[in-house]
């Protein structure tokens, strides 16, 4: 399995901001791209050097580079007119940990970034998420806030113990413990008894018909998902071998 290392090596300086409205406006912006079917640009906002609205938001986004929230790309020589930035490892930790409304195309297409590497493309494929339900990805969406929570709150006791690499190892142990709570928390909520168990106000027939096949398609999803089965047989082993010991 992939190791969380380089995410928290990444990581480990990063630095809480209370970003101003119009910081926060534009990070949107980057996220809302995502929602093109343009994949090739999905990542990235275009700024034009010739438009003066562009220019009145260029210092913004230079603010949001500094921060590292974003970096520049390079681009070939026929589209330079323009300026294209993507997010960084430290934009994606401010939108995961701050729960920023996102679409599940954000999370795929970084599905090679450190931080999703680490927190969620090891235990779930690509296409799990790309065809998720709602249901689904509020789950993922309070997930990654909670690895956040886990990561930072690890790091300012390392660093105020003064003991970082025990404080790595604990944090290691912490996310792979959330991952494990996640994979129990889907293998639960997709039980057949429980598809519907937390919709128990839709009283139409054809809407709880609509959301049981809904959510059955993903439930058939997720069974398909070989890194989700495969970790979900390590944690059985580990339980099974703790209940042997007893």
């Amino acid at each position: 399995m992939y190791d969380y290392t380089t995410y928290l090596s990444e990581i480990s300086e990063y630095k809480q901001l209370k970003l101003e409205e119009v910081e926060r406006s534009l990070l949107f912006r980057v996220i809302n791209t995502y929602e093109s079917s343009a994949y090739k640009i999905a990542s990235h906002i275009r700024i034009k050097r010739l438009s003066s609205q562009y220019k009145s938001e260029f210092p913004v986004m230079k603010r949001l580079q500094e921060y590292k929230f974003i970096s520049e790309v390079q681009q070939p020589s026929l589209l330079r007119d323009s300026i294209y930035y993507k997010l960084t490892t430290f934009g994606l930790f401010y939108i995961f940990s701050n729960t920023l409304n996102y679409p599940p195309q954000l999370l795929v297409y970084h599905h090679d970034s450190s931080i999703l590497k680490a927190l969620l493309f090891q235990y779930l494929q690509p296409n799990t998420i790309r065809q998720c339900t709602g249901r689904f990805y509020a789950t993922i969406t309070q997930y990654l806030k909670d690895c956040c929570r886990v990561t930072i709150n690890g790091l300012n006791k390392s660093k105020l113990l003064g003991n970082i690499e025990q404080g790595l190892v604990q944090i290691e142990q912490d996310l792979r413990q959330e991952a494990k709570i996640l994979v129990i928390k889907l293998t639960i909520m997709y039980n057949e008894s429980n598809l519907l168990a937390d919709s128990p106000d839709t009283t139409d027939e054809n809407a709880r018909l609509s959301l049981y096949e809904l959510e059955s398609n993903m439930k058939t999803i997720l069974s398909k998902d070989n890194r989700f089965l495969e970790f979900l047989e390590i944690i059985y082993r580990e339980v099974s071998e703790t209940l042997s010991g007893l």
